[in-house]
């Protein structure tokens, strides 16, 4: 496919999904590039090499399959190869489309999942709706706000960059309720990357590799009480966490500057 025309279709596919600019998570005053350049949207090939979105819409892209050989060996024992195959042919995607976005863009959580070596963690990730954002055709970005200063999800990912993302609906009755995100993350730690986003450290993004929705059967129907007193937002300071506070800690907490 010409360059140019590839420019094109990239173009129509940015215009469709760019309504919604305004990177809002409590403040509503912030307006980023929603979806970038071309050079920022890529896929991992298998050989370590990005595969540009030129690579994809002229067809020279890995096809990747989203299971491994350990899943592959579980699907041929249990009759499910064949099942398997059907669901990633019809429910995985490569590129948020606008269902994705707007689970993504209204959740209050997430959960993650990181893992380097034997390093293993999974955490929830909260804020006021709006604070995950799609910022490009296949990526994501939310910011790092104060936490307990362990850096077991960020620590992990600078060392081993692959993460699992679940988005969970608890109060819809949809079978879009849990969207399950595969991809590899990097921190941006640029004062342009979090200006203007309230109790914002740093952003982390991620670019997908794999989108895909799972059957919500399982999901018990539970309804929205209250925002967290704890989410930043515009013109509001949060409360101290109490933990904070206790005997065994408290002279220790310093702030990034070294100051108790």
């Amino acid at each position: 496919m010409p360059s140019h025309r590839v420019r094109a279709v990239a173009s129509t596919y940015f215009s469709h999904l760019a309504p919604v600019t305004k990177w809002d998570a409590g403040c509503g005053t912030r307006y980023d590039d929603p979806y970038g350049s071309l050079a920022s949207v890529g896929l991992m090939r298998s050989d370590g090499h990005e595969s540009s979105l030129t690579d994809r819409l002229e067809g020279t892209g890995d096809a990747m399959s989203m299971y491994h050989e350990g899943q592959r060996d579980l699907q041929d024992r249990y009759s499910g190869r064949a099942v398997a195959d059907r669901l990633e042919q019809h429910r995985m995607h490569r590129t948020f489309n606008d269902i994705d976005r707007e689970l993504i863009e209204t959740a209050r959580f997430f959960f993650l999942a990181t893992a380097w070596q034997d390093s293993v963690d999974c955490s929830m990730k909260g804020g006021l709706p709006g604070f995950v954002r799609v910022t490009a055709p296949n990526e994501l970005a939310w910011p790092d706000y104060d936490g307990n200063r362990m850096y077991r999800s960020l620590g992990n990912l600078i060392k081993s960059p692959a993460v699992g993302l679940l988005f969970v609906n608890f109060d819809a009755d949809s079978k879009n309720a849990r969207l399950r995100i595969t991809g590899r993350a990097r921190l941006d730690e640029s004062p342009e990357a979090i200006a203007d986003l309230p109790g914002a450290k740093r952003l982390i993004r991620v670019t997908a590799e794999y989108i895909f929705y799972n059957c919500p059967r399982y999901i018990p129907k539970m309804e929205f009480a209250d925002e967290s007193v704890y989410s930043p937002r515009c013109d509001y300071t949060p409360p101290e966490p109490e933990w904070k506070s206790r005997d065994y800690i408290r002279d220790v907490m310093k702030d990034e500057h070294g100051e108790l």
